[in-house]
């Protein structure tokens, strides 16, 4: 069975299309998109701000309206930026302001659009939920993000997208996602992961105070790039993303993107280029480990020595992350990558179905796993079932490194060695201190013809690895040339 799933009608699974965002929901639908709230009076928020990102798409604004305006709590302000043109003046409902940039970048009631974030004069207790356009939050998300929001050191609570299967009905996609979202909520209630970066639909900013010049900086870029949710020196400081919060995505709405940055970290390199560099990083980390013993820590950790080929520390720093967060994604496909190099693929496929089948995952979580899954049928002999796989890990990254491995593996095999070099070189710009990325781009060089740059990768292999003993022995035939 390719990639560990089937379709509805038993077939090998394949990335599924998703149709555009459904029609704005009648009434009947739109109410059973969000119950209402209760008198709301014990909850922490002093306000609540919903903005809706900037959009020309009309039907894509009044969806999401349409859903928020069922959640019926009297605190809650809605703010949609850049409606279609020659809607500046509409209103939606009274709490709901539409701002036009270009109409003379000021809004109906006076607020110019780059005064709007320092007009909510946002307090301590206040909190800002960004809403993409087109989305729809499900049944119960108010309620679901103000529980989240008061964890101890939470920075921002992240929902997951959920695309639907084409059912090419606009009403039966939204009863499928509502289906959809009851039973994550039933399922998943109470179980979240903490990342320090996130893809989401839907995030809610806790304590925006902090971040003002950063949120109205995010908001002039019209929501394109990251938003840099900066904190003082505080390890603990994180994004929750809650499973039991899945909100309606169109595929081709791009998702807000968001990120913990914490100040002990910002002279941190992400990606280490040499040795050197990684060590001198590792060695930091550690001395911020001893001081504060956080699991981000522990998961950037691994993720750097895995990079290197050091499999054996990156099990232990992912493990010690799960300890804390037993749900983190990203640190289970640590110990299946772990554990697929050591060929223990059975409990390394086991990781990853059960993580594919817990519910969405992070988009770059999802394409790793996809990847990993391609990785076992590769090493288990069988191509045509890894190819599947690894369409869905490049059509979700066309440079996924783990992918483009994979894709690297199957040409060389199929004797397209100018192809593997291609993958390969690709692979090497993404994990540079790799062993075996740097062996196998050898052995495609040496299997091209091409003596010389193979012998020279092979060094490198040896000298990231002097332990590798594919490289060692394929250099040692070369001895004579």
């Amino acid at each position: 069975m390719a990639c560990g799933a089937t379709d509805e009608q038993g077939n090998p699974f394949r990335l599924p299309s998703v149709p555009s965002a459904p029609s704005m929901p009648s009434p009947k639908s739109a109410a059973s998109n969000a119950a209402p709230l209760h008198d709301g009076s014990s909850l922490p928020t002093n306000r609540l701000h919903v903005l809706v990102t900037p959009t020309d798409d009309a039907r894509a604004l009044l969806s999401s309206l349409a859903a928020l305006s069922v959640a019926r709590d009297p605190r809650l302000e809605v703010t949609a930026i850049c409606p279609p043109s020659g809607m500046s003046g509409w209103t939606f409902d009274r709490r709901f302001r539409i701002l036009d940039p270009r109409a003379a970048n000021e809004s109906p009631d006076g607020i110019t659009v780059e005064g709007l974030i320092d007009h909510l004069e946002l307090d301590a207790e206040d909190l800002v939920i960004v809403l993409r356009a087109g989305c729809l939050p499900p049944r119960g998300w108010l309620a679901s993000v103000l529980i989240q929001s008061q964890e101890t050191g939470a920075r921002g609570v992240a929902a997951l997208p959920w695309h639907p299967r084409p059912q090419g009905n606009p009403e039966t996609e939204l009863l499928g996602w509502e289906a959809e979202a009851q039973g994550a909520q039933l399922h998943h209630a109470h179980h979240s992961e903490d990342r320090a970066e996130v893809e989401t639909p839907l995030l809610a900013i806790v304590r925006p105070d902090l971040i003002q010049s950063a949120l109205k900086a995010f908001w002039l870029s019209g929501c394109a790039t990251a938003l840099n949710l900066r904190v003082a020196d505080d390890a603990s400081a994180r994004l929750v993303v809650a499973k039991d919060i899945l909100v309606w995505q169109d595929e081709h709405t791009p998702p807000l993107c968001a990120e913990v940055v914490v100040e002990h970290q910002d002279a941190l390199p992400r990606l280490p280029r040499t040795l050197e560099e990684a060590k001198a990083l590792e060695a930091r980390l550690v001395e911020l480990l001893e001081r504060n013993n956080q699991p981000d820590l522990h998961m950037r950790l691994a993720e750097i020595v895995i990079s290197r080929g050091d499999r054996a520390l990156a099990l232990t720093h992912a493990r010690a992350c799960l300890e804390v967060w037993p749900e983190h994604a990203a640190a289970k496909l640590i110990l299946a990558r772990a554990m697929i190099v050591d060929n223990r693929l059975v409990p390394a496929r086991q990781i990853i179905e059960n993580l594919l089948s817990m519910g969405p995952i992070a988009t770059a979580d999802r394409a790793t796993a996809f990847a990993c899954l391609a990785n076992i049928w590769l090493r288990q002999g069988d191509p045509s079932q890894a190819r599947p796989c690894l369409d869905v890990a490049l059509a979700i990254d066309a440079d996924h490194a783990i992918a483009r491995y994979g894709m690297a593996r199957i040409a060389q095999a199929a004797g397209r060695f100018s192809e593997a070099l291609e993958h390969l070189e690709v692979c090497l710009l993404k994990m540079p201190l790799s062993p075996d990325v740097h062996y196998e781009l050898g052995r495609a060089r040496v299997l091209a013809g091409l003596i010389e740059p193979g012998m020279h990768a092979l060094g490198l292999a040896l000298q990231l690895n002097p332990d590798h003993r594919d490289a060692a022995t394929l250099m040692e035939r070369l001895g004579g040339h």
